[in-house]
């Protein structure tokens, strides 16, 4: 979960500072995972796919606020 969902959100933090103001349009690519939306797909990767899930609604989230 800290490398996953952590990473990503500190990654996403880093970059929305850096575009916030700027002339040019940018874009913020977040990889997810099927195991992030399909419930039950995956057996034994619970932490997988709450931290898969949390990137996807991270991405969603922060593109509502930017």
């Amino acid at each position: 979960m800290n490398t996953d969902l952590r990473g990503t959100w500190l990654v996403s933090k880093c970059m929305c500072k850096l575009m916030i103001g700027e002339k040019q349009k940018s874009s913020i690519i977040n990889i997810g995972s099927v195991a992030g939306i399909d419930r039950g797909q995956y057996p034994g990767s619970m932490a997988y796919s709450i931290a898969k899930t949390g990137v996807n609604m991270m991405t969603k989230v922060t593109y509502v606020l930017i």
